[in-house]
């Protein structure tokens, strides 16, 4: 989990309380997406080698243009 998702999770409700006139649906929509990615409330895939017979469940990105997980390599790769 990245540094400012955590503190995110740890600060959410006084982010809320501090800027609630100032929240659009599309921060709070960003907000919910990085609070899920790469959690159980967002699922996971499965993954299969045939050739050694791994299995593996890893847990879904968000995928939204704003998360810190999902977007670093794209930015970095831009950059």
């Amino acid at each position: 989990m990245s540094t400012f998702i955590e503190l995110l999770c740890t600060h959410k409700k006084a982010l809320e309380h501090q800027y609630a006139n100032q929240l659009n649906p599309d921060m709070r929509s960003a907000i919910q997406a990085m609070l899920r990615c790469k959690t159980e409330q967002q699922g996971r895939s499965q993954w299969y080698c045939a050739h050694c017979h791994h299995n593996d469940r890893l847990p879904l990105s968000c995928g939204h243009r704003h998360c810190p997980q999902c977007q670093h390599r794209t930015t970095s790769d831009w950059l």
